[in-house]
């Protein structure tokens, strides 16, 4: 059986005060992330998708949690990476705002399907140590 290729990856990001850095794209409110592209391994991944939809540039991505799927050939991994340095912002690519905001405020801005997993997953991500 072949193992599957992880094909996105998702960073969970947060400041000295345990704000989570949220982007706002066509889908409204969510964590950086995407697609892993060829010859780039998914840490390497969610450290470029972090710098290009929210001008931070983070580093020491730590998995929180790898998604899987039954009915697809691939899976998502979700990494707590940490802050190295907050650029200027720019709207640019997807992503049209970039803010850090605390946790419940995410979460009752997130533009994603289910937001009960998403705070689980974020309080993993909280709980790894740097």
């Amino acid at each position: 059986m072949n193992q599957k290729p992880v094909t996105a990856s998702c960073a969970f990001v947060f400041n000295d005060n345990n704000h989570i850095l949220a982007i706002e794209n066509h889908r409204g409110w969510d964590i950086p992330g995407g697609r892993v592209e060829r010859g780039e391994t998914p840490e390497d991944a969610v450290v470029r998708e972090v710098m290009e939809e929210a001008s931070v540039v983070v580093e020491r991505p730590q998995l929180v949690y790898m998604q899987e799927f039954h009915d697809k050939d691939w899976k998502i991994a979700y990494y707590r990476c940490c802050v190295v340095e907050v650029q200027p912002f720019n709207a640019e690519f997807e992503t049209s705002k970039r803010e850090f905001m605390p946790v419940d405020v995410f979460l009752e801005r997130y533009g994603g399907e289910d937001v009960e997993e998403t705070r689980i997953l974020i309080e993993r991500a909280l709980n790894i140590n740097d």
